[in-house]
């Protein structure tokens, strides 16, 4: 096991831990103990580290009422701070600016008048119903000037007014130190079970964008339409991109007005104005390609260095973190700061004692700057010892012979790895209702031995070792018959850069049953599209060190029956517009079914556009790049 390859895995595991910590203290108990940039920049590293992480699946998934799918995707925007960004993506364009309102994301959905439907965004797929108390919201408009179905999307937000020196007070709503800050408080208070709870918090509801068939060429002019119908809308500024002192200018004119404005603000939306221009340009993953969001300066504190912890992950890496003095910056109080590893520490000279600079970036977790003042005495509290299970720790060498970066425990049977383990194995098999703690006490009785034998829990055994007959029934009804795909089981091995994704990538290439065997060469492996030598390596000697969890699962693990996909449509690109006999997805999921790939704007990679009626400007962009346009009937007559 290499260093790096530790302190990457490491790293993962420490930010899903982080992750569930912070989405039950969010979700579950309203109580949330770090700021939204905080908890966005833990999920943006996860995401690039392990985008199939389950963990990031379990986002906004906590619901107190049933889920809601959008019927499109509610996407996050990717970030920049600097009208140089802004400048190069969007040069010679007309671009919208608004201020980005730190408050929570929210789609209503009106028909004949009417609010029908209001949802949170989720994970941007699938989101919470909340209808009942969006209904209270103090400015949502009872009626629509308009009979037509129309989705308004926008922020929930509580008015800075309402929510200091009142909200924020010890005692408010039964917290301890009051509500963190506005926008924790609009998103617990349209979690709340009574709607008349709801109310209390004065919620409030800025919209800013608007779904349905309407002939708006702009999205400034969407904005405009948005209004009419009785909503709140932000301000905005529309600019040519043509220089950085003009785009400058803009932004900063946004952000004098903050001070002014009833919400919280984090930085401005900037976005094509075009709004076909807008859809053409498509997504990347969850993120519009279309539209940035510049973030803010981050605010910079001192503090002090009052102790280094060191915990084990489920790789073996030992883990620092700085203990601080309590501060607090931008509305939360900071404690900790991960130190990343020993390298880093010795790099930047910090131990405790030290007087340091930290910051809270908008999209970074709190991280230290820099060290202001070194202690007379000083120390790192190196662990010498395995804070896990008390074996001596070593700092294993990097691959090519240099000094490694981390501190490592290279005790197989360690406790804190076993119990990261089978966590691991729990989170990809999707499997849920076994505690952290329950874990611990199985372990301890010595029911389970190696990690896949958590899937071998009886009733009777738990019941012998003091779990209740109701509390044995969930854990084994949870664990009972578990059934995944080839994927997902090699992707409980937790190898390096090797997650569910990637292993049905590479599937399309090798039959995963020779991955399970290990009878595919490196040279093979490397050979293959998107893995490459070091991948190929880490695949093989993974495959290698866990043969006996592998097989431990395949035993345990009835392997889930794929059904194949079509190749009638098999290289061809599709597009859907207008109104169809079906929902646009069940067109979408027939072309995938069949082997073709549906793209999200007109360009001259599409192949075909499927118009029904009331078809837009895709249409006209269509007929102008001479791309062939299909009726749906023309559509089905292709399949097979």
């Amino acid at each position: 096991m290499s260093s790096l390859n530790s302190s990457y895995s490491a790293r993962i595991s420490e930010l899903e831990k982080l992750i569930r910590e912070h989405n039950e203290k969010y979700y579950d108990l309203d109580s949330p103990v770090i700021e939204d940039p905080e908890y966005d920049a833990l999920k943006e590293e996860l995401e690039k580290l392990c985008p199939d992480s389950p963990v990031l699946n379990d986002i906004g998934s906590h619901v107190f009422g049933e889920k809601f799918t959008h019927s499109q995707i509610m996407g996050s925007l990717a970030k920049c701070h600097s009208a140089k960004e802004v400048m190069q993506k969007f040069s010679g364009l007309e671009v919208i600016l608004m201020p980005k309102i730190d408050g929570l994301s929210l789609a209503t959905h009106f028909n004949n008048k009417r609010l029908r439907l209001a949802a949170t965004r989720g994970d941007g797929q699938t989101g919470e119903n909340v209808t009942p108390n969006a209904s209270v919201i103090t400015n949502m408009p009872e009626e629509i000037t308009s009979l037509l179905e129309y989705e308004i999307r926008g922020e929930a937000y509580i008015s800075k007014s309402d929510f200091y020196g009142t909200m924020d007070q010890p005692g408010y709503a039964g917290k301890e130190n009051g509500l963190a800050n506005p926008r924790n408080g609009a998103s617990g208070g349209l979690r709340q079970k009574d709607a008349s709870m709801t109310k209390d918090r004065k919620i409030r509801f800025v919209a800013y964008e608007i779904l349905g068939e309407l002939n708006t060429p702009s999205h400034s002019e969407k904005l405009d339409t948005i209004e009419s119908l009785g909503f709140e809308t932000p301000p905005y500024r529309v600019i040519a991109c043509n220089n950085e002192e003009v785009i400058q200018q803009a932004i900063d004119e946004l952000k004098e007005m903050d001070a002014s404005l009833p919400y919280e603000t984090d930085g401005v939306v900037i976005r094509i104005n075009d709004q076909s221009l807008f859809e053409d340009a498509g997504f990347s993953g969850k993120c519009p390609k279309g539209a940035l969001a510049y973030k803010f300066e981050s605010i910079k504190k001192h503090s002090k260095v009052v102790d280094i912890e060191w915990t084990t992950s489920r790789t073996g890496r030992i883990c620092p973190v700085a203990v601080i003095e309590p501060t607090r910056i931008s509305g939360s109080i900071v404690s900790r700061i991960t130190l990343n590893n020993l390298a880093w520490i010795e790099n930047i000279d910090v131990a405790i004692g030290d007087e340091i600079l930290f910051e809270k970036a908008n999209e970074i977790i709190p991280r230290l700057v820099s060290v202001l003042k070194r202690a007379e005495e000083r120390t790192l509290n190196l662990p010498v010892f395995c804070p896990s299970c008390n074996v001596n720790v070593a700092r294993p060498k990097a691959s090519d012979g240099s000094q490694g970066i981390d501190i490592c425990c290279l005790n197989d049977s360690c406790p804190a790895q076993f119990k990261a383990s089978i966590l691991h194995i729990l989170e990809k098999l999707d499997i849920k209702g076994i505690a952290e703690s329950t874990i611990d006490k199985v372990v301890e009785a010595g029911l389970v031995k190696h990690p896949y034998e958590i899937l071998d829990l009886e009733e009777s055994r738990l019941q012998a070792i003091g779990f209740g007959d109701r509390q044995s029934e969930i854990i084994c009804k949870a664990i009972k018959t578990p059934e995944a795909s080839k994927a997902h089981i090699l992707s409980c091995l937790g190898i390096d850069g090797w997650g569910r994704r990637m292993f049905e990538t590479l599937s399309k290439q090798i039959s995963l049953d020779e991955i399970i065997s290990n009878s595919v060469s490196i040279e093979t492996l490397a050979e293959t599209p998107g893995v490459g030598l070091i991948r190929a390596k880490a695949l093989t000697e993974g495959l290698s060190i866990k043969d006996s969890l592998l097989k431990g699962l395949v035993e345990r693990i009835a392997v889930k029956k794929e059904a194949p996909r079509g190749t009638s449509l098999a290289g061809k690109s599709f597009l859907v517009t207008g109104t169809l006999s079906v929902k646009r997805q069940e067109i979408e999921k027939m072309i995938i079914d069949a082997g073709g790939d549906v793209i999200s704007g007109v360009s001259k990679k599409l192949n075909y556009l499927i118009v029904g009626e009331d078809a837009g400007s895709k249409l006209d962009k269509a007929v102008k790049l001479g791309i062939p346009t299909i009726t749906e009937d023309q559509f089905r007559a292709m399949l097979p």
